[in-house]
């Protein structure tokens, strides 16, 4: 009996503290007229449900809407996709306000792209790839964070608004361990904006981010023994063929 009766008393507390109004301010010299009617909204790292606000015609370079579902202003954190920009990730301005998440962040217009994948069996068919984007802090009112998202079958097959300067992107191939790093898509597109890889320039991909000691969550062996591990996965993966253009 005691124990129901505290889970609903902390069922309750939590909603206390749940909204689900969003509100972003850019600012910055270079203003805000290159952004668009909507922006797109990363809620706690979760990509595959960002949801689209609307300018907020009351107040300059302000968009204001809702989520998709309730959260806790004081414990989540957001991130904005612009379009040509991305933000950091970023807790609400005031954490205390339980009516309204509203953020602040600094527009630096011109400085992300989109990265295409084409991810294809020996089938020809389309491959699931997930990704991780890790955010970096630069800031003190930054969060560094793991942003994930999943380019399925009947998704655009692009990963928006990436900005080298201010993120890893790392795709998780079929086959991969859950505790494996992923393939650094900076790394591949560092020097070209296409580069088409079969199984063996993927492993060559995976070694030279090993080399270059940017192999995050590695295993503990050795390197020859994660580049056997590598060999291995990508000999039994039904992954052929992976393209990356960045656009």
């Amino acid at each position: 009996m005691k124990s129901w009766l505290c889970a609903l008393f902390i069922a309750a507390a939590t909603q206390l503290h749940a909204t689900d109004v969003v509100k972003v301010r850019l600012v910055g010299p270079k203003g805000c007229a290159n952004v668009g009617e909507t922006i797109r909204v990363v809620e706690n790292g979760d990509e595959q449900h960002a949801f689209a606000i609307a300018r907020d015609g009351t107040a300059p370079c302000t968009w204001r809407g809702r989520s998709l579902e309730p959260f806790d202003p004081r414990t989540t954190v957001f991130s904005v996709r612009l379009q040509g920009a991305r933000t950091p990730v970023h807790y609400a301005d005031d954490r205390s306000n339980e009516s309204i998440a509203q953020l602040t962040f600094l527009y630096a217009p011109a400085s992300a792209f989109d990265v295409g994948v084409d991810a294809l069996d020996a089938d020809k068919q389309w491959m699931h790839i997930g990704y991780v984007r890790h955010v970096w802090a630069d800031d003190r009112a930054d969060v560094e964070k793991d942003e994930h998202g999943e380019l399925t079958g009947s998704s655009l097959h692009e990963i928006g608004d990436v900005n080298f300067d201010a993120e890893e992107v790392e795709l998780r191939l079929p086959g991969m361990r859950s505790a494996a790093s992923g393939l650094l898509v900076n790394l591949v597109l560092q020097k070209t904006t296409n580069a088409i890889l079969d199984r063996e320039k993927i492993v060559d991909a995976l070694h030279r981010q090993d080399m270059k000691g940017k192999r995050r969550s590695s295993p503990r062996n050795s390197l020859p023994q994660r580049n056997g591990v590598d060999d291995k996965m990508m000999r039994s993966s039904p992954l052929d063929r992976l393209e990356l253009k960045r656009k």
